[in-house]
């Protein structure tokens, strides 16, 4: 039996309720994805820290970077969230390899999970936490 996910952030900034959580990103399989992919959901949740500025643009660009990789990656469902959290990993390393000031660096803490039928997968990096 499939799974039925609600995501409902909760969000806080400056003492004030957020409608949404900055990062936070329910993809669905494009028209053209992989063998295999066509039943995967993935959730995405990127949280930039560091010393650079960084816009929602940027959070967004790199979430979707993400999900572009897992729904081309063929295989596993451990392969494809391993491909898309290098795809992130090297959109970040490129950006702080390019940025021009002296020490302006951004660090992403990334959690994936993939939903398939009644399993879901989840892949932490950085200081994150999971609760099933």
């Amino acid at each position: 039996m499939p799974l039925d996910i609600t995501i409902t952030p909760l969000y806080r900034a400056g003492g004030q309720d957020q409608p949404s959580l900055p990062g936070l990103m329910a993809a669905v399989p494009p028209r053209q994805v992989a063998r295999g992919r066509d039943q995967d959901r993935l959730i995405v949740h990127l949280h930039l820290a560091g010393k650079a500025v960084l816009s929602s643009g940027d959070v967004v660009q790199a979430a979707s970077r993400a999900a572009l990789a897992f729904y081309a990656t063929p295989g596993t469902i451990t392969s494809a969230l391993r491909s898309a959290a290098e795809a992130v990993n090297d959109h970040l390393h490129d950006r702080n390899r390019q940025s021009p000031g002296q020490g302006t660096y951004a660090v992403g803490y990334l959690a994936l999970v993939a939903i398939r039928e009644s399993e879901i997968t989840i892949l932490l990096s950085g200081p994150m936490q999971a609760f099933v």
